[in-house]
């Protein structure tokens, strides 16, 4: 059943955690601040609005496009998003909102224009399909630092593939990350399930800089199971946006149900 929308027709966090890559290079000793460092590059961009086009490929079958717009806004460890859909106009007016306060509190709502109703999110039902994507909230919102047990699987003169297994209950067994040495950028993100099969395969296909960090403006995941994929393209982003351009109340449900 595909997550949040009632009939067939995504950084949260990727999308922010994902599409924001990283600050000028620092050096990593040891695995925890590779891990740190990649977590948190995209911390130096500040507060974040993105336009985006969600481009869903079936196996077979007529592309289809959305429009997603993401804001999101950081407090040091307090980490807010909102997300809104612009379209198609079938889905026009849904929205999400996730409010990260620390690694155990962490609550995701969904606002539904034809019922008006703001709803939460289980953690159970974030690995489900978003909008009919190859993404789900999980992938969006997916942190290395966030995941339990860690190692080095590979190392190049070029990169690491950290190895991360899920803390609580997941459809993945494992999780690899693929991190630029140069500048801690997460290039690539590989999901396991059990029996080390790799289902889902995430790539960064091309970057734009800010300053001195890359944004990555193209993100395109892969469904290893059903030959479906979905490219997910910044068309228009903003930086350092003032708190008083993206004030707390907008990660609320009052906001949600204030919205046309």
């Amino acid at each position: 059943m595909n997550l949040l929308v009632s009939r067939s027709p995504v950084l949260l966090g990727i999308a922010f955690g994902l599409l924001l890559a990283t600050p000028k290079p620092l050096p990593a000793e040891n695995l925890d601040q590779i891990v740190d460092r990649a977590s948190h590059a995209q911390d130096s961009l500040g507060n974040v609005i993105l336009k985006t086009k969600l481009t869903i490929s079936p196996s077979s079958g007529t592309p289809r496009e959305n429009r997603v717009e993401f804001r999101l806004r950081r407090d040091g460890e307090v980490v807010q998003s909102w997300i809104g859909v612009m379209e198609p106009a079938s889905l026009k007016g849904m929205q999400f909102v996730r409010n990260r306060m620390s690694a155990s509190d962490d609550r995701l709502l969904l606002y539904i224009p034809a019922t008006k109703q703001v709803r939460q999110i289980p953690a159970a039902a974030r690995e489900k399909k978003f909008l009919n994507s190859d993404f789900s909230i999980a992938d969006l919102q997916i942190r290395p630092s966030d995941l339990g047990q860690r190692k080095i699987v590979e190392e190049t003169d070029r990169h690491w593939v950290v190895a991360a297994r899920p803390s609580s209950p997941s459809m993945y067994e494992w999780i690899l990350f693929t991190i630029d040495k140069k500048d801690f950028t997460v290039l690539r993100v590989c999901f396991y399930q059990a029996g080390h099969k790799m289902i889902k395969d995430l790539l960064v296909r091309s970057f734009d800089t800010v300053a001195d960090t890359r944004l990555a403006t193209q993100i395109e995941m892969k469904d290893l199971t059903s030959g479906s994929r979905t490219v997910l393209e910044v068309t228009n982003f903003q930086t350092n946006v003032a708190d008083a351009d993206l004030p707390a109340r907008t990660f609320t449900a009052e906001f949600m149900r204030e919205q046309k």
